[in-house]
């Protein structure tokens, strides 16, 4: 469904970010996706992780108007000839009446006169219309991506060693399969701050944060060798033994074909919010 000519293509337009405070896109982003299909926690926090380790461009970015009135936002990043739409959502009120379509055509259409080559995008299970809309624009799923918790992880001191962070994510830059997820790359793990520990060995790597109530895991190494998991279970458990006892957290974000099997026999369960990782490849028409 297309957007009604009353309130149609003429009077919808988008707007960069580039003229936005962190405050008015932490606003505008709890707006566009308010009664979310998953409780999003949005806070200045969140913003800035969006800005540095995901590397949302102001000037890719884009708000969406309806005349003179705000309807939604999508954060857009890029590396070389990719691009990855972080965020897209439409206000609750306007839901429904086709601004999503229009406004991810219009995300594509920009990506493709950059000479973007693809396009990358993960959405949640339980949000269908966002599924189906992708689906038809033409993004395939390349995988499940899954979260992990557990109540507490038997900790043994083992062979691993603690590193610093930035060395961390190269190693798993080095290691990772080339279409790992954005968010759990080496490139956007280097920009982690000094709150967060590491430990690696050989060619396993994890970075974590210790948030006071839960161990938060922000990266592992995405490798399927066989010797690089044994390795990987081996520095988790490492690290539990380091660290306080405490819960431990892992968001949607990870392979569940690469990792799934290792962090179930290191006592994780699967957390209920999966994703799936989306691809576009652009031609060079539309």
């Amino acid at each position: 469904m297309e957007p009604e000519q009353a309130s149609g293509e003429a009077a919808l337009r988008t707007e960069d970010l580039r003229a936005c405070t962190l405050q008015e896109i932490r606003r505008d982003l709890a707006w566009s996706f308010e009664d979310y299909c998953v409780p999003l926690r949005i806070g200045d926090r969140t913003v800035d992780r969006l800005l540095t380790q995901d590397g949302a461009s102001l000037l890719l970015s884009r708000r969406l108007f309806l005349g003179d009135r705000f309807a939604g936002l999508a954060l857009v990043a890029h590396r070389g000839r990719s691009c990855r739409f972080l965020a897209m959502g439409i206000v609750p009120e306007l839901r429904g009446r086709g601004l999503g379509r229009w406004f991810m055509r219009r995300l594509i259409t920009e990506a493709r006169e950059r000479g973007e080559r693809n396009i990358w995008l993960e959405a949640f299970e339980c949000n269908e219309t966002a599924v189906r809309l992708h689906e038809s624009l033409g993004f395939r799923k390349v995988r499940r991506l899954v979260g992990w918790r557990a109540e507490e992880v038997l900790g043994a001191r083992g062979r691993a060693e603690e590193i610093d962070p930035a060395e961390a994510a190269r190693r798993i830059a080095r290691t990772a399969v080339p279409d790992a997820p954005w968010m759990v790359t080496g490139e956007a793990l280097c920009h982690l701050g000094a709150e967060c520990r590491a430990f690696a060995w050989g060619n396993a790597a994890a970075i974590l944060e210790f948030a006071g109530r839960a161990v938060q895991i922000h990266g592992l190494s995405l490798s399927p060798s066989p010797t690089t998991l044994q390795q990987l279970a081996e520095v988790i458990r490492h690290a539990a033994h380091a660290l306080p006892k405490a819960p431990w957290v892992a968001p949607p974000c990870f392979p569940e074909e690469i990792l799934g099997q290792t962090m179930l026999q290191v006592g994780f369960a699967v957390d209920p919010h999966a994703q799936g990782q989306y691809l576009l490849e652009l031609s060079e028409e539309p």
